[in-house]
């Protein structure tokens, strides 16, 4: 798949909006990349966050989809709906939130990026979009 047509401008910038809200709901994030992975055969938006690890898996979802619930009550569109299945957290110790983190780290800038690799850690993947760095909390 073409990373270019991984994820639609429309909808990353939806999801960008969204993410920008999950602080007020809570829920303090680290990154974010729209990815497909081959173990995964389609894109899903993955969320690091150590709310994973320090609230746990269940508690943690639980609080993204209240936080996704409120942000889409004035979205009719259904194209522009977020699909609670196709978002994934992550805790800051997953093999992929630590590349995130990389990347971060040599591009700390507002930009969105398209990366063209094929894999991340080793993991074969199809691209993905990377939210800006300056859009996340940075650990302490």
């Amino acid at each position: 798949m073409d990373p270019t047509t991984l994820v639609s401008r429309e909808r990353a910038d939806h999801a960008g909006e969204f993410l920008k809200r999950l602080p007020a709901e809570g829920l303090i994030t680290r990154g974010a990349i729209w990815a497909q992975l081959d173990s995964d055969g389609r894109p899903y938006l993955y969320i690091v966050t150590p709310s994973v690890e320090s609230e746990g898996p269940i508690e943690a979802n639980l609080r993204l989809g209240r936080a996704l619930r409120e942000f889409q009550k004035g979205v009719s569109d259904p194209f522009r709906r977020l699909d609670p299945f196709e978002i994934k957290l992550i805790a800051p110790s997953d093999p992929l939130a630590g590349w995130v983190q990389k990347w971060y780290e040599r591009r700390p800038d507002d930009r969105p990026t398209i990366h063209y690799g094929s894999s991340f850690n080793g993991a074969p993947s199809d691209g993905a979009y990377l939210y800006p760095a300056a859009m996340f909390a940075r650990p302490a």
